[in-house]
Formats: C-alpha cells, structure tokens, sequence
C-alpha cells in the first residue's frame, strides 16, 4: 500500500513539473493541432502505461522521430501500417485498453506529447526510431533480422522497452 501512494506521489509530482516546464517554455512550432497531440498522448499510454516515465518519454520521441524522418503527422505514424502491418500494435486491437483508463497517467502522457510535438524536448531516446517490448536477447524475428543485417542499432532497454536506431 505504502509504495502504491509513493509512486502515486512521485508521478503526480512529475506530471506537475512537466507540465509547469511545458506551460512556461515558447512554441517552436505554432501549427500543433490536437488530434496530434491525442495520438501521440494515446500510443505513448497504450505501448508503454505502467513503465518509468523515461520509457513513455521515449515512446514518444520514437514517434516523433519518425514523424521528422518521414515528414508525416503523429496520427499519420501511429496508425500507418507497412505491408497492411500496423507498426504500433495496440492500433490494430479492437478494444484499447484491457480496464479503465488510468486518468493521471494518461494526462501525464498528454503533457509529455505537447512537449515533444513543441519541438523544444531534449531527444534523450539518441534518435530513437523503433523500441520493442522485450529485451533485444529475445526481440522477435523482425528485430532480430534488422539487427543482424545493420538495418537498426539498439540503443538501450528502459522498463519493458528495447529502443533501437534506424542506420539508414
């Protein structure tokens, strides 16, 4: 009970100091629309909800690294699919979340999209492109192909996360 209300605390403590930074810093790009916002603050929560805030952070950028690489919106990356594939697998379920939405985590997630979409975040995920949900000893055949071949570096693991680099 005690490390539910000390997490809690730490994550509403958190949340208030990112989003006070967010408040107090200047637009870089004044054209962030909403729905870009939700879809970064919905595939942060549904790839990483329970992770240390480092992890979600980083899903984030992952998708924001991607949106400078392919000059695409955040909504057009979370859901673009390649080879009929959708590249974020919560995206292709048909119920997003197993219970009820965790409200402060999910606020936090909104907090930390407006953030990166501003421009003005630090890319500490390295220049993150892709992250995997297990350790890169047991990364799926994908993974594993992109790896062996050079096509992606890992970069670290944070949480329940492997995050890797496209080389090309």
């Amino acid at each position: 009970m005690w490390i539910i209300f000390v997490r809690n605390v730490m994550i509403e403590a958190l949340k208030v100091a990112i989003i006070a930074s967010y408040l107090a810093l200047p637009f870089v790009n004044k054209d962030i629309q909403a729905k870009d916002i939700r879809c970064m603050a919905d595939n942060m929560y549904y790839e990483s909800r329970g992770e240390p805030a480092e992890g979600i952070f980083r899903v984030g950028l992952v998708t924001y690294n991607r949106m400078l690489k392919a000059d695409k919106s955040a909504c057009e990356i979370v859901y673009q699919k390649i080879d009929g594939k959708p590249q974020f697998s919560w995206t292709a379920k048909k119920q997003r979340s197993a219970g009820k939405l965790d409200q402060m985590e999910y606020e936090f997630c909104v907090a930390i999209a407006g953030l990166i979409l501003s421009g003005d975040a630090n890319d500490i995920s390295q220049g993150a492109t892709h992250f995997d949900n297990v350790t890169p000893k047991k990364a799926r055949a994908w993974f594993k192909e992109a790896l062996k071949t050079g096509r992606i570096e890992f970069i670290e693991t944070i949480g329940g996360h492997s995050f890797y680099r496209q080389t090309f």
